[in-house]
């Protein structure tokens, strides 16, 4: 169903030529005390909504005050509601996408490697996972009836824990979509985009400039095994394109930041996720840099990347994937995955820190 002021839309987009038209009334754009939500559904193209809810300052929506971005989901789900506003469930509820029997109550076994915060993080101490993939994951157990339950892992690991399933039926935490993995599991949709970006001491913000910068003998690449962007460097190296540098094959990203963080006079550069090096270059007493985000590559070497959840191929990882896809729309759509999203992103995941330490040992002189 396609909700709108404008009935020509149908004509302009074909892709929705089937589907119903509800007419909006002005008001409902214009009253300030109103939100509209947007969802373009483009992994079937399937359905686009506009949607006019009727909450006076809705929990969860990204754009609130200045200093609602400092409280928690909780809070901004939970407390100080005005009159008529809408809490998470029935925000989702309004869309159809409300509380569910689907799961029965069953355990659903998530694997994650617990160290790619903002995305994931696992306290040792406390035995705690955080970070948005748990957080969003924890919704829609709520939502959907699912026990979720979560199982450490590591990258190497990751692919063969849920394919065998002894220990896990899904994944989830900083996982990169692509062909390999949509030949073994089933696939979410997308949740965020990002791209490979080399992170480096402060120290070299005038030393990495650019690919050929990196592309020398006296540098050294710090990649962690099994992650999708040991798989990027290793074809950036078959290309020539990174070819110069010695590669130190590290056994989680928490070395590699170690590392970087204990030997910042050294070349060193380790690629990650834009969003884990950014994040990481803005925790307090960092010595890592942000530059890296600057550097210009050719598309064709550095595409964009989709963050995706991961399920076995079986009749429940359908109905997981099903339901979860269904819970992501709406939450999109009402804001509350952009509410989760700040408050997984402004978490300081240093306090807790696993105390990793470089297992290489190198001579400054």
């Amino acid at each position: 169903v396609i909700y709108t002021q404008d009935g020509a839309i149908r004509r302009r987009r074909p892709h929705m030529a089937g589907a119903p038209i509800r007419t909006l009334s002005a008001g409902c754009v214009r009253n300030d005390r109103r939100r509209v939500a947007v969802l373009s559904w483009s992994r079937w193209h399937a359905l686009t909504a506009v949607a006019c809810l009727s909450f006076t300052s809705a929990p969860g929506m990204a754009s609130t005050t200045p200093s609602s971005s400092s409280r928690t989901v909780a809070q901004l789900t939970t407390t100080a509601r005005p009159p008529n506003a809408l809490g998470e469930a029935e925000i989702l509820g309004r869309f159809g996408l409300g509380r569910t029997g689907n799961g029965g109550g069953r355990t659903l076994r998530v694997c994650t490697t617990g160290d790619f915060p903002p995305l994931t993080f696992y306290d040792p101490s406390t035995e705690d996972f955080s970070g948005l993939a748990p957080s969003v994951l924890r919704h829609f157990g709520r939502m959907y009836n699912y026990s979720v339950e979560f199982a450490l892992t590591t990258w190497g690991a990751l692919q063969d824990d849920l394919a065998n399933g002894t220990k896990c039926e899904m994944a989830a935490g900083g996982i990169t979509d692509s062909e390999d993995l949509r030949s073994r599991f089933g696939v979410s949709a997308p949740l965020l985009t990002y791209r490979a970006m080399p992170l480096f001491s402060q120290e070299h913000d005038e030393l990495f400039k650019t690919l050929d910068d990196i592309n020398r003998s006296m540098v050294i690449i710090l990649q962690n095994e099994g992650s999708m962007n040991h798989a990027f460097v290793e074809d950036l190296r078959r290309r020539d394109i990174l070819s110069a540098p010695k590669l130190e094959v590290l056994s989680s990203s928490e070395e590699l930041f170690a590392c970087l963080e204990q030997y910042p006079k050294l070349p060193m550069v380790g690629f990650v996720d834009s969003t884990e090096a950014e994040y990481r270059a803005s925790l307090e007493g960092s010595r890592l840099s942000s530059a890296g985000a600057g550097l210009e590559w050719p598309e064709e070497l550095n595409p964009k990347k989709f963050n995706v959840y991961l399920a076995d191929i079986s009749k429940e990882g359908d109905q997981v994937l099903h339901d979860l896809d269904r819970f992501l729309m709406g939450a999109r759509a009402t804001g509350l995955f952009e509410a989760w999203r700040r408050v997984a992103f402004q978490e300081r995941y240093q306090a807790q820190s696993r105390n990793a330490t470089c297992p290489l040992t190198f001579t400054l002189v």
